[in-house]
């Protein structure tokens, strides 16, 4: 009710069998085995008559989740109205999940008359089973699955099913030591001879292969060298005919004198191995690495100094350290100004009563909340504790971590989606150890196994993407941080410049606590060599450019602040929250060329000639003409790509780069970009709402934002909102170091009070007029949202399934006056991935007390709290 596949399952315990509450387990489900975690420890049913099917044996190194983390999930699965699985699977050791496996064996049927296509599959079918995409591959994608029932229903195919390994292990490492004294070593080194055995080998496998005789000359320099085939000679076991070679013994003392030599090779092998290792006993020698070092038979060479008790062979765990390229110079802690000062006693306090108390730490861009974080950091270290730091985007990971490894070297770790699967099994495993001071990540990381936890920082606490939006579980970071900071008694700071409408008015209210910091900082360089925090009572300068009905990209005063800036060697950040070259194509008419698969236009993107769809990355080439009225079409609202273009052609020496989600997915990338800004090998940074997060680029000095309306035309309540709070950030890179800075906004809306608080600098002003909107309309803060989204390929289907549910809806509100069905509509993409989307809206003080009793139908989304209503 109210969630999909939300019930939970009851299995019998075999006897001598062990099981733990928390413990990952396989249990039979049909025919299937499926993956379970139990959360409810053995029941001792007397009398029980109904059938129940034994879990499995044990799994090895299977995970064990604590009381704690299990409060968690069943807490996620019911305010989200989550399935249990997904809720407890996000608070798993990354790789644990095993993905059911569908096999296929030769059944036990006979074949008889086959189509060319069944019997095509027929053979390609053993005793051993193949995985179906397997088969699917080699047989041709072209009716399979038909052919598959048809097989299937004359028993000439049998399905089976398993569950494919975890893919997060760790890794080992197989590590050769030495286990006698240095010089025994030494002699058995020296004592170890016949280094032309492998030649020797080689010529008796020639001669073998032959079947033939072989001229002496030919067969010398098969086996590398004369000597060894003479030595053969002598012993007899090669004899001459003529200029010929020939064997002298029969073919399988041939073989055995082979296998002899080749010991002899690993012997040479080994007495190189054991040089290396007495040169320096205490170092291992990584078995995997030694065809490197000694060439070809390593691994018997191993095998013989180990049979020899010369050496000994450890596994070691090999770790794969997402931090082993950085390196950071140790700094000392820089000394609070005034406001910083008391906002740091302040967490201090709080941590030392672990009584989870909340804060939202207000502070303008260059206000130096970061010190502030590790003031408190530093206070929680002392007293034996620990810290989990979130950043809203992986961009922004690298510049965190050096700012806190530089505090806390060796002491940080980091969790987000940008880690390889090992790198995370691996850092997941060491939290949980405590071997780190503080975790930084992305929103996942706030499910790190971090423990004895004190503090938990949001910074950027306004941005929406610590709401996860495609996932059956549909958590915000920041909420699952309030539930665990009252559980764990750990302080909770919401760091930001733009603080959101909810955090702002429960600050208000005085729900939780505000900490102020309202001046820059900078720090100066003093004559004795020390840094020292001095206030700066000027923001950045902004100015609003009209630009309505503007046949330019840039406005001249854009132009002349950016020549200017560029005069003075300075750095300039150019932002337009859109990407590519331009928005979409329109004709005369108004028509767009459009996505197949999604309600929206389509973008044109360099190299010319290509449109995309933002959305589900399909591809087009661009028409000649509209396709609807054969009219010309023409760019309409540009992208970041255009915004380089202009650029270069305004400035062709200037060095000039792109930084958005066409430039850069991994954290690779965004390290590499961010690293060429803070060497100053770019002059402008043209970007997305990627570059407004948290960026501290001491260099830039102009930010200019080319169009401001783009989150204004948005049919969203939060739009003037999320408009404030995207101008404010971007705004805040300028001006952050010992240079004034200037901000040009470019807008078709010069009036708009959001645009002129942010000009204004004045959130009080623009928090009391929003708030008040929202009053009168229901929104949070005021109300809590559910939005259920549905979504089916069928069109007619889905209109109808979205107005039996908001009937069902309207019906349970009866008698509840505060609760309100808005809906259904359709979204803002109503069509997405070929599916038709319908939505519907609750108002109320517990939405979820509403959903509790409803049935949804596969294809319905429950997002509570959502960040958008688009």
């Amino acid at each position: 009710a109210g969630r999909p596949t939300s019930m939970l399952f009851t299995y019998g315990v075999p006897a001598g069998r062990e099981v733990r509450t928390g413990e990952l387990v396989h249990v039979p489900w049909g025919q299937r085995t499926l993956q379970g975690i139990v959360t409810e420890g053995p029941l001792d049913i007397p009398g029980y008559l109904g059938e129940i099917r034994d879990i499995e044996p044990a799994l090895k190194d299977a995970p064990v989740m604590s009381a704690e983390r299990l409060a968690m999930a069943a807490w996620l699965s019911e305010y989200y109205l989550a399935p249990p699985w997904e809720a407890h699977a996000v608070l798993l050791p990354p790789g644990a999940g095993e993905r059911p496996r569908t096999e296929v064996v030769r059944g036990s049927g006979e074949p008889g008359t086959l189509s060319e296509r069944q019997r095509q599959l027929y053979e390609l079918l053993s005793d051993e089973p193949k995985g179906l995409e397997e088969l699917r591959a080699a047989a041709g994608a072209r009716g399979f699955d038909s052919v598959l029932r048809a097989l299937l229903r004359r028993q000439l195919a049998e399905r089976r099913y398993s569950l494919a390994r975890p893919r997060g292990r760790a890794r080992v490492v197989e590590e050769l030591r030495l286990a006698v004294e240095p010089e025994q070593a030494r002699a058995a080194a020296a004592a170890i001879t016949g280094r032309r055995a492998s030649r020797r080998a080689r010529a008796l496998r020639a001669l073998l292969d032959a079947a033939t005789p072989l001229p002496f000359d030919e067969l010398a320099k098969l086996a590398r060298g004369a000597p060894a085939v003479e030595t053969l000679l002598d012993a007899g076991v090669l004899a001459r005919d003529g200029e010929d070679v020939r064997l002298a013994l029969p073919e399988h003392e041939v073989e055995q004198r082979i296998r002899v030599l080749r010991r002899s090779r690993a012997q040479v092998a080994a007495a190189a191995l054991l040089e290396l290792l007495a040169d320096a006993p205490e170092v291992g020698l990584r078995v995997r690495e030694l065809a490197g070092v000694v060439g070809a038979g390593a691994r018997d060479a191993v095998r013989w100094l180990v049979e020899q008790q010369l050496a000994r062979l450890d596994e070691l765990l090999d770790r794969r350290d997402p931090l082993r390229n950085l390196t950071v110079v140790t700094r000392s802690p820089l000394e609070l100004i005034g406001e910083q000062r008391q906002a740091a006693a302040t967490l201090r306090a709080a941590i030392d009563r672990a009584d989870g108390s909340t804060f939202l730490l207000h502070g303008v861009t260059g206000s130096g909340k970061t010190e502030v974080y590790l003031d408190a950091l530093t206070h929680a270290v002392e007293a034996g504790r620990r810290a989990i730091v979130l950043v809203p985007e992986i961009a922004l990971t690298p510049q965190t971590v050096r700012r806190f490894a530089e505090r806390f070297p060796g002491r940080v770790g980091v969790l987000h989606s940008g880690l390889t699967l090992g790198e995370a099994y691996d850092e997941w495993h060491a939290i949980e150890n405590g071997d780190y001071d503080v975790v930084i990540g992305s929103r996942s990381a706030i499910f790190a196994p971090q423990p004895a936890l004190a503090l938990i920082v949001i910074d950027e606490a306004h941005e929406w993407t610590y709401k996860q939006q495609d996932t059956a579980l549909r958590y915000d970071a920041r909420t699952v941080a309030e539930w665990l900071a009252a559980r764990s008694g750990a302080a909770l700071v919401f760091g930001t410049a733009t603080p959101d409408a909810a955090r702002w008015y429960a600050a208000e209210q005085g729900e939780i606590g505000r900490l102020e910091l309202p001046r820059r900082v900078r720090a100066v360089r003093q004559p004795d060599g020390t840094m020292r925090v001095w206030p700066d009572e000027h923001l950045p300068e902004v100015e609003i450019v009209d630009v309505r009905g503007a046949r330019r990209l840039f406005s001249d005063t854009l132009i002349e602040a950016l020549a200017e800036t560029l005069d003075r060697d300075e750095q300039a950040i150019l932002f337009l929250n859109r990407r590519g070259l331009a928005g979409l194509l329109l004709c005369s008419q108004g028509h767009s060329p459009t996505c197949r698969s999604c309600d929206v236009s389509l973008s044109l993107h360099d190299p010319p000639g290509r449109l995309v769809c933002h959305l589900c990355n399909r591809t087009q080439a661009v028409p000649r003409v509209c396709e609807e009225c054969a009219s010309p079409l023409r760019q309409s609202r540009a992208g970041t790509q255009a915004v380089e273009r202009e650029v270069r052609r305004l400035f062709p020496a200037v060095r000039v780069v792109r930084w958005d989600s066409d430039t850069a997915r991994t954290a690779d990338q965004h390290a590499e970009l961010l690293g060429q800004l803070t060497r100053h090998e770019v002059d402008v940074l043209v970007g997305t709402q990627m570059i407004a997060k948290g960026l501290d680029l001491p260099l830039v000095t102009l930010v200019g934002v080319v169009l401001a309306d783009y989150s204004l035309w948005t049919p969203d309540p939060t739009a003037r909102e999320r408009t404030v709070q995207l101008l404010v950030q971007v705004a805040g890179r300028a001006g952050r170091a010992d240079r004034d800075g200037r901000v040009v906004i470019q807008t078709m809306q010069p009036d708009e009070p959001a645009i002129r608080a942010v000009a204004d600098h004045d959130l009080d002003s623009f928090f009391e007029q929003e708030l008040r909107w929202r009053a009168s309309h229901g929104y949070p803060p005021f109300r809590r949202a559910a939005r259920l989204l549905f979504s089916h390929a069928n069109a007619e289907y889905a209109a109808e399934e979205a107005g039996r549910l908001a009937r069902e809806l309207e019906r349970l509100a009866v008698g509840r006056d505060d609760v309100e069905v808005r809906g259904p509509t359709r979204p803002m993409i109503a069509r997405l991935r070929g599916r038709h989307r319908w939505a519907l809206t609750i108002m109320a003080d517990d939405p979820t007390s509403l959903l509790r009793d409803v049935e949804l139908a596969a294809g319905w989304a429950v997002d509570i709290d959502p960040v958008t209503f688009a």
